[in-house]
């Protein structure tokens, strides 16, 4: 851009010449798909969420099928992905013009009890779609060694403590649109645990038992019932091993 704007040419528009311009999708940058929402429909799971305009939508699963689709000129997309006994995770693409954009961490599609999905992050705390209207505490994330990360839903703006154990944990202040998620100030050591969230309106907690990460048999996660959650064992982009907690809607709380 400065050398353009030290020479005399770039002061006016120079002829095509016929010659052929790029697509504008070549020049503009792609951000990469997420999900934004998920509801159970009989034996599948819908999810829909935000792309580029008209892109081929993929999602990815570790045994090499697949489930594809198209984002509308809006940029909104929606599959239907199978529902089994366990979880199944799958990664998030996008391809525009060639151009191949990933999202970071995985979509986890979830059986019945629980939630209908999830988005996995790495080093960060697990989403969930706000299609339920009930708010709470909803995943907690940690690795092997013990840093620990919750996250949840409250009023928008909302100031919020965490209690762990009875003893204060940290906080955080919900988003606008009522997202909170916050580091916990002190280590999760194996065993049991509860962990309540409390603000401006009473709220429960929920129970859990904080396991060290399982040995992956079947890269790249591990999925099985604890306690009234979903637990997730996946191996991160960098190698190392993040186990998330996905607590059911209404159950699980002490």
């Amino acid at each position: 851009m400065a050398a353009c704007a030290l020479a005399p040419a770039c002061s006016r528009p120079a002829p095509s010449h016929g010659a052929a311009r790029p697509p504008a999708a070549l020049t503009a940058y792609l951000t990469p798909p997420r999900l934004n929402g998920a509801a159970r429909q009989g034996a599948a799971v819908v999810l829909w969420g935000l792309a580029a305009p008209e892109a081929a939508i993929r999602l990815a699963s570790p045994d090499g099928s697949a489930i594809t689709g198209t984002s509308d000129r809006a940029g909104v997309w929606r599959v239907s992905a199978p529902v089994g006994a366990a979880p199944r995770l799958y990664s998030l693409s996008e391809t525009l013009d060639g151009r191949l954009v990933r999202a970071t961490g995985y979509v986890a599609v979830l059986p019945s009890p629980g939630p209908p999905a999830a988005t996995l992050h790495p080093s960060a705390t697990a989403s969930l779609p706000p299609s339920d209207p009930e708010r709470g505490l909803e995943a907690v994330d940690y690795d092997a060694s013990g840093v620990a990360m919750a996250s949840g839903r409250a009023a928008a703006g909302e100031n919020l403590r965490l209690v762990l154990d009875g003893k204060e944990a940290g906080g955080d202040r919900a988003d606008a649109k009522g997202a909170f998620s916050a580091v916990l100030s002190q280590p999760l050591t194996p065993g049991r645990h509860v962990l309540a969230v409390s603000g401006q309106a009473p709220r429960g907690g929920v129970a859990f038992t904080a396991v060290r990460p399982v040995r992956i048999a079947a890269p790249p996660f591990d999925a099985r019932r604890l306690d009234g959650a979903w637990r997730i064992d996946w191996i991160t982009p960098a190698g190392g091993v993040q186990s998330t907690v996905l607590f059911d809607r209404r159950t699980g709380r002490p």
